[in-house]
């Protein structure tokens, strides 16, 4: 009898990713998306600008009051975004 290579839907999805190299765009639009959703409409009306660049998430606040509330709690914030994606993917989190 032949053994049959078989992986599950979820596994060959991230075989196809990682063999087209979109992965790492996926995990970002995935981690953009759990930002917004972790801040919801309120606080996103204060962010002016937002992106992942090498696994850095920056933020521009309009309000510098808001921009230090978040800053102490970052380290959540990205522990948040990780949790979400199953992965330990963002390094840091920087506001402009």
């Amino acid at each position: 009898m032949k053994k049959q290579n078989l992986l599950n839907l979820g596994e060959a999805i991230k075989q196809v990713y990682a063999e087209l190299g979109i992965e790492e765009k996926i995990l970002t639009v995935k981690a953009e998306e759990a930002f917004e959703t972790m801040m919801g409409k309120y606080i996103m009306g204060y962010v002016e600008t937002f992106y992942i660049k090498n696994k850095v998430l920056y933020i521009k606040i309009k309000s510098p009051e808001l921009k230090n509330e978040l800053s102490m709690g970052k380290s959540k914030i990205k522990e948040h975004i990780n949790n979400e994606l199953d992965v330990d993917y963002l390094n840091d989190i920087k506001f402009l």
